[in-house]
């Protein structure tokens, strides 16, 4: 009984050990999916996202570099033929005509966020436009001209500043004049750099656009609000974090962390000392990732809840027929043969057989059961009890003679010449209730035939 005990003991720990390393197997074989993915998904995200980034970053210097470029040229073309006038001689007026009629093409044709060009030539201040600032203004304390003199010979970009004439921030192209001390310049108005900036973030609204120059001045910014500030001078902000990164990292592409939330900064120089810098919240862009990850988590955790389950199922199902088989095994070993015959596939198993005269005509499975049952009927030699024999163990009649019964049994001479008792039990049946499955069992008697006789014997002879 110990012995018995130990090996179901053994058998149960070693079904459950391989159930565990299928499961095991199956939680690696997910996992590793989901981890692969996850690399890959994460891997292509960032990628895109820095090239989003760069794309912004590069486009928008590009057309800030055309903004300013356009008006350089300008500039240096009016420089040229302005230098020609003054070597000529030319007078107050011929100056101020020339500056009027080239203001007019320049505002058509070449540079339209522009108010046109200005002049201060002998300390005398020209306007193309034709505004007149009046007789206090004095041009030579300006910034165009206070910068464009700090860098003679040189076309200078001022840093934006409030036009006395317009009242808006602009910044200024300004350049000397073969006098050395004259200065001729070029206003050009922010609505353009900041429409770049704006138009950016509308077909990405996961991108802030700005456009910084040398001081951590904001020009413009996909953000109105920002406009006009100065990161530098700002505490614990995301743009003071931004600028100080930018201006002292030679790298175009860096990540920072403002108040939990991740950002991915693309910056990309300008000329004068400006940046053009691309922001992108990582946490939008990893959003869809992360749900990614959580739903795979979550179906990694179904399936092997799934698997389990069917893995006890089955196991539970594995069990049941072991158990069943056992009793049916133990049930089998008070008989002879035991059959399970299949009525409508005409094949029959083995459960138990004890006649070696019955091998010859089947195997553990066997196909054409009537002829084989005929042929091992037929084989027993003659006895009066073989014509109720054969009738008994004609297939093609017991479904008909089992109607009414799941049970029917008879005692004859076997091989051998010893009784047995043969039973047919009623397994499964149809839709109509025709036999589909049969238990063929055959039990010896013979012992507990010749004590019945001899009781009878004995009975008869007290009567």
């Amino acid at each position: 009984m110990l012995n018995f005990l130990q090996s179901l003991k053994n058998r149960i720990k070693k079904r459950n050990l391989k159930r565990f390393g299928l499961s095991a197997l199956v939680t690696l074989f997910f996992s590793g999916m989901i981890i692969t993915y996850n690399i890959i998904l994460y891997s292509t995200s960032k990628s895109k996202m820095i090239k989003s980034g760069e794309l912004h970053a590069v486009q928008s210097a590009e057309e800030f570099s055309d903004c300013l470029g356009s008006g350089k040229e300008a500039l240096k073309l009016v420089e040229h033929k302005l230098n020609n006038l003054l070597l000529a001689d030319a007078t107050e007026q011929q100056i101020l005509d020339f500056l009027t009629s080239e203001s007019s093409d320049i505002m058509q044709s070449v540079v339209k966020n522009t108010t046109g060009l200005y002049a201060c030539i002998d300390g005398k201040y020209y306007d193309g436009a034709g505004w007149d600032p009046g007789p206090k203004y004095e041009p030579t304390k300006r910034p165009w001209y206070m910068d464009a003199h700090e860098n003679k010979g040189y076309l200078t970009v001022v840093d934006p500043y409030l036009d006395a004439e317009t009242g808006d921030i602009v910044i200024t192209l300004a350049i000397t004049l073969c006098d050395r001390e004259s200065v001729v310049a070029l206003d050009l108005n922010m609505e353009e750099i900041q429409s770049i900036a704006e138009k950016d973030t509308l077909e990405d609204g996961g991108t802030i656009k700005m456009v910084l120059d040398g001081s951590g001045d904001v020009l413009a910014h996909s953000d109105k609000n920002e406009l006009g500030k100065n990161y530098f001078t700002e505490k614990n902000t995301m743009g003071s974090l931004i600028v100080n990164t930018v201006y002292k990292d030679s790298s175009k592409y860096f990540e920072i962390d403002y108040e939990g939330d991740e950002y991915s900064i693309y910056s990309m120089p300008l000329s004068e000392g400006w940046y053009s810098v691309s922001v992108i919240h990582s946490e939008e862009n990893y959003r869809p990732m992360r749900i990614m990850i959580v739903c795979g988590a979550v179906l990694m955790l179904l399936s092997i809840g799934i698997l389990e389950i069917i893995l006890m199922t089955a196991e539970k199902r594995k069990q049941k027929a072991e158990r069943l088989n056992g009793l049916l095994s133990n049930a089998a070993n008070i008989y002879m043969s035991f059959y399970d015959l299949n009525l409508k596939n005409d094949t029959f198993s083995i459960i138990k057989n004890q006649n070696k005269n019955v091998n010859k005509y089947v195997t553990e499975e066997s196909d054409k059961m009537r002829q084989k049952c005929r042929m091992i009927m037929n084989s027993i030699p003659d006895n009066p009890t073989k014509e109720a024999m054969l009738a008994f163990t004609d297939l093609d009649t017991i479904d008909e003679r089992m109607k009414e019964t799941d049970l029917l049994t008879l005692e004859y001479i076997s091989l051998g010449n010893i009784w047995v008792r043969s039973r047919f039990v009623a397994v499964e049946r149809d839709d109509d209730g025709s036999l589909i499955h049969l238990l063929w069992m055959v039990e010896n008697i013979n012992t507990e035939k010749k004590l019945r006789e001899e009781l009878e014997s004995a009975n008869s002879k007290l009567a």
